[in-house]
């Protein structure tokens, strides 16, 4: 008998720099990627049809323990479907979601004369990521712009907006980028953008020692006609990729507002020089404030609790395993404080324990758009804090690297927030509830009405097509 199985040897892409303190870190992460080609295998995947006879064979040939043996599928590589041809069209395709325009950006005005009337935000990857690369493109053309700063994590492998600044800084602007290289498998990438943003006099920093730098924030300084300097940011909670742009849920926040510009300068002055200056007012930074703030802002929940105030916390983030964030959260609940968690991924919290967690509820949305935003949400006694924000809740965001929240003031985009966060809690077709043994369950709430957050908050911003 003769029979074709599928195998699959994961290695472990796991790498440790031991002193990142000394010598050159670069030529150290280019050396750890090549170790990482080589990696120790950790799991051994195997058709379940296979027979006993050949899996008793790949068990010895390769080795193999009992616990490194896992029975799958017939394919493994679930990646190659994303090339893999629809022979059936429309059959087994979802419905197309064009991207919708923001109508201020449709103006005949450049973008920096609508970001000067009023501060503007975009909803990813409803609206179109165009308006990005628009503001960057702007600038690099534009005569009275001075200087480009921003933070690169991950970008895209054809980068339109490193092109961007690359003919920023050959049109005479000067041009800093910090380029984090150890963002996990994409340090080639970034490393490669590096060097063709360096050759084009671009000026690069790179990675810190012991620090990542995972904030999504950009900052253009002009002069005005009195040959004054004025600034105009952006800030995200989505990383600067196109690609991505297109299936990651993301905002996008633009602004010329002095308080954003004196925060974001004191973010940028810190990757510049290794010196943090004095703690930013309005934004939240990890490395200065963030993990501080957040656990300030839900003691005042607490103490509005007690003294019979409105208070709840509502936060959406893509992880949950920060210790003090935790322990402050069951603090919060035990006072009797509402809190409500949307998290996409890892939560080591776990809801309605009682005496401990009863007033915890963790929501958990998995859709056609992965979900990516993060969004923080305060009561504060009827006067409501939001920020938006690159940070999760983990201990690695908060205590390792550096992050931005930034807060909303205009009221027209907390409503917009507002309506995204019901939408989101009243889905009862992608929505699942995650109960107190850390399992996924879906919540009936009206079977008779399906509601699904991604395609209703699609048609609500096409309705009402955000100015």
């Amino acid at each position: 008998m003769v029979s074709c199985n599928a195998i699959k040897l994961n290695r472990d892409e796991n790498y440790l720099i031991e002193d990142e303190n000394s010598g050159d870190l670069i030529a150290k992460i280019e050396a750890k990627i090549e170790e990482r080609k080589r990696g120790s295998s950790t799991r051994f995947l195997y058709d379940s049809n296979m027979d006993a006879e050949t899996l008793s064979v790949c068990k010895k040939t390769f080795r193999l323990k009992k616990d490194e043996m896992i029975k799958g599928g017939s394919h493994h590589n679930f990646y190659d479907l994303f090339k893999f041809p629809n022979p059936v069209k429309p059959n087994l395709q979802g419905e197309n979601y064009p991207s919708l325009k923001h109508l201020p950006f449709e103006s005949k005005k450049s973008i920096f004369e609508v970001i000067d009337k009023k501060n503007q935000l975009l909803h990813f990857p409803y609206q179109s990521y165009y308006y990005v690369l628009q503001f960057f493109n702007q600038a690099a053309i534009n005569r009275n712009v001075l200087e480009i700063k921003i933070t690169l994590y991950r970008i895209s492998s054809q980068s339109l907006i490193a092109n961007a600044l690359i003919s920023a800084a050959k049109n005479g602007k000067k041009v800093t980028v910090f380029v984090e290289v150890k963002a996990r498998f994409d340090e080639y990438n970034n490393l490669f953008w590096s060097r063709e943003m360096k050759n084009a006099g671009i000026k690069i920093i790179q990675s810190m020692p012991n620090l990542k730098v995972h904030a999504k924030v950009a900052m253009v300084t002009m002069k005005d006609k009195y040959g004054n300097k004025k600034y105009y940011n952006y800030l995200s909670t989505g990383n600067f990729n196109e690609s991505t742009a297109n299936i990651y849920s993301d905002f996008g926040f633009f602004t010329s507002e002095k308080k954003y510009t004196d925060d974001l300068k004191k973010v940028f002055a810190f990757l510049k020089t290794k010196k943090k200056a004095n703690a930013p007012k309005h934004i939240l930074a990890a490395g200065f404030n963030m993990k501080e703030k957040l656990i300030e802002l839900i003691d005042t929940e607490i103490k509005n609790k007690k003294a019979g105030r409105e208070a709840t916390v509502f936060l959406k983030v893509n992880g949950v395993d920060e210790k003090d964030i935790i322990d402050k959260l069951i603090e919060a609940s035990r006072a009797g404080v509402e809190v409500t968690l949307i998290v996409r991924g890892i939560c080591t919290l776990l809801p309605g324990i009682k005496y401990a967690t009863e007033n915890i509820k963790i929501y958990r949305i998995v859709d056609m758009f992965l979900e990516h935003s993060r969004i923080y949400k305060f009561a504060n006694n009827g006067e409501e804090k939001i920020y938006l924000s690159s940070a999760d809740m983990l201990s690695r965001n908060l205590n390792r690297r550096i992050e931005v929240a930034y807060p909303l003031y205009d009221e027209k985009h907390i409503e917009e927030i507002n309506t995204i966060i019901q939408l989101q809690l009243e889905d009862n077709t992608k929505r699942r509830i995650i109960n107190s043994e850390g399992n996924n369950e879906m919540e009936i709430l009206n079977i008779d009405e399906p509601r699904r957050a991604q395609t209703e908050i699609y048609d609500w911003l096409a309705e009402c097509n955000v100015e």
